[in-house]
């Protein structure tokens, strides 16, 4: 493979982070046509990827860690209700209520 087509990846990934090997194959088809390069399958440049780990996203939110004790987090276990089971449970029938909040 050729130097030039990874360089390529790396720097339209650095320009684009978000970019992924679908929307990167028909730009690097175009480059190697222009440069005489031998061409490359998409799921070679996921494995180019992977393999120089080509993972440029920034920082955007800055958030880093997720407090569980926030005012988000305490408001959205209240939104989630889960069953739960009041009854006895005899050998003959079995009575399941479900109560919900």
């Amino acid at each position: 493979m050729d130097y030039r087509v990874v360089k390529f990846i790396k720097n339209l990934r650095e320009e684009h982070p978000r970019i992924g090997k679908e929307k990167i194959k028909p730009l690097l088809d175009k480059h190697c046509e222009l440069n005489g390069i031998k061409t490359v399958s998409e799921s070679t440049v996921g494995n180019i990827l992977k393999r120089h780990k080509f993972f440029h996203q920034p920082d955007v939110s800055g958030k880093i860690y997720h407090n569980p004790n926030s005012k988000w987090a305490e408001r959205s276990g209240e939104r989630t209700t889960s069953p739960k089971r009041i009854g006895e449970v005899s050998e003959k029938k079995k009575g399941y209520y479900y109560h919900y909040k």
